[in-house]
């Protein structure tokens, strides 16, 4: 999982170790740095589905993906407005990726609000509902000039998310150890998706959320129409075991929502689309390197109006 130090001299060795313990904040931080360097084309944003389905560096143009496990749409909205006020050139598109249930959902009251802490009060002095006290010691590192050069470089030559430090196998531990989602009998993969969609379908009790989230939602496609950026939103493939468990309800609230919009915009369910198998799952709701390349050229598709 982790970046190791082997091939960095001794003084770097602490900057390696920053980065180990910040990556998910130093990742999206870079995203920004470059983004004000750059003619960004196309943003990406979301949560786990479009950081393992969309491959920033496979697409054309300049395209940054602010996607993070576990990020809601709060958070996303404050990338896109970031993104955009801070960008060299205007950006063109703005893909949004949802689960199924991501109006129901709030990082922040939920059991990863902790990642507030670690990345987003960092990121944007804001932890929503959570709470947190900052000390000086989060400051310290933030603020450090030689280590935000170390990982700005970083990611600068990476371009992604997932590399020499982490894979996308890493994620999913529990299915990586048993070989992977192939490896897995029937039996097994169905457990591991009901499972999964259980925990997801629990989200739909929460209606204050829904409703907080649905005008964050607005509010997003209106500064993005008010700038002259082009809403794709997107639902991300799944496997055919989460699908059968997933809340039928949770689409039909996110296609009735996307109606209502006084605006006209992109939408596509890549699970509608006879295009993934299960080769190209990660786990029960993700796709692997192969499914997000297959997802990356389909987008790219989207942008240029081929599809």
């Amino acid at each position: 999982m982790f970046l190791k130090k082997e091939g960095y001299c001794e003084n770097q060795h602490p900057m390696v170790d920053y980065l180990n313990a910040h990556y998910e904040y130093c990742y999206l931080e870079s995203m920004h740095y470059i983004n004000s360097i750059q003619e960004t084309t196309t943003i990406i944003t979301g949560l786990s589905y479009g950081l393992d389905g969309l491959e920033s560096n496979l697409m054309n143009g300049k395209v940054l993906n602010f996607s993070m496990h576990s990020q809601d749409l709060y958070y996303d909205f404050m990338h896109i407005k970031r993104a955009v006020l801070n960008s060299q050139k205007r950006i063109t598109q703005c893909i949004i990726t949802l689960g199924y249930y991501s109006f129901f959902y709030d990082l922040s009251c939920s059991s990863n609000k902790w990642k507030c802490l670690g990345t987003y009060i960092p990121l944007f002095s804001d932890g929503h509902h959570a709470e947190f006290a900052r000390s000086s010691a989060d400051e310290a590192w933030c603020n450090n000039k030689e280590f935000i050069r170390f990982y700005h470089s970083f990611f600068e030559e990476t371009g992604s998310f997932y590399g020499a430090a982490i894979s996308r196998e890493h994620t999913v531990l529990g299915v990586t150890q048993k070989g992977g989602w192939l490896s897995l009998n029937a039996s097994e993969r169905d457990y591991e998706a009901y499972q999964l969609a259980q925990k997801h379908n629990n989200h739909i009790l929460h209606k204050e959320t829904y409703n907080e989230n649905i005008e964050i939602f607005y509010n997003m496609i209106s500064f993005l129409i008010e700038h002259n950026i082009r809403p794709i939103v997107t639902v991300l493939p799944s496997s055919k075991e989460y699908l059968r468990y997933i809340d039928p309800t949770y689409k039909e609230i996110l296609m009735s929502d996307l109606e209502l919009l006084p605006y006209c915009i992109d939408f596509i369910d890549m699970n509608e689309i006879d295009l993934f198998t299960d080769e190209d799952i990660l786990d029960s709701d993700h796709l692997n390197y192969f499914g997000a390349i297959k997802a990356s050229v389909l987008m790219d598709g989207v942008i240029n109006n081929i599809i």
